[in-house]
């Protein structure tokens, strides 16, 4: 929410995308979320979360395992979970077109997942162009915190993974 809105639920990008997490009219119908409901704090980054989880990874894996892709080199069943989970993070910020195949709404090209041999390349590109463009890595800093969460959440919701009293 902080790289896509500054937490700012009024946000509207010049692609049109509005709210926390910047959605689009077309995604927020897709995952369930009445368009006029955009700026709606609680709606939108459910919608977002909703996208992110349940419909990008269908996108990534159909484009990914096309028989023609990359030539076979990487493929979505063969990426780790962190791996997948990072795709995801760096997807919902370019788009899942642009993330692939480097062609963005725009037209405008830029090296997507298709040019490299392997994810971590691919990782090693996107992590320079967000040094140089925002001053760090918006996906390290999310798998950070999403990690973080999900040890809390694991140890909150399940007890028996809650720390051992001394």
């Amino acid at each position: 929410a902080y790289v896509e809105s500054d937490f700012n639920p009024s946000v509207r990008s010049s692609a049109g995308a509005l709210g926390i997490m910047q959605l689009m009219k077309s995604t927020a119908r897709d995952v369930g979320v009445d368009p006029s409901m955009r700026k709606d704090p609680n709606k939108n980054v459910q919608g977002a979360l909703n996208y992110i989880v349940k419909k990008l990874p269908l996108y990534l894996e159909k484009d990914m395992e096309n028989q023609n892709f990359n030539k076979g080199k990487i493929r979505w069943r063969n990426l780790t979970a962190e791996q997948k989970i990072r795709l995801q993070l760096y997807s919902y910020n370019m788009g899942a077109r642009a993330a692939v195949t480097g062609k963005g709404r725009s037209g405008r090209f830029h090296k997507g997942l298709s040019s490299f041999d392997n994810i971590e390349d691919f990782f090693d590109h996107l992590k320079s162009y967000y040094l140089r463009k925002a001053g760090y890595d918006y996906s390290l800093k999310a798998l950070n915190f999403a990690r973080k969460f999900k040890k809390f959440s694991a140890s909150f919701f399940d007890p028996s993974e809650s720390p051992k009293a001394e």
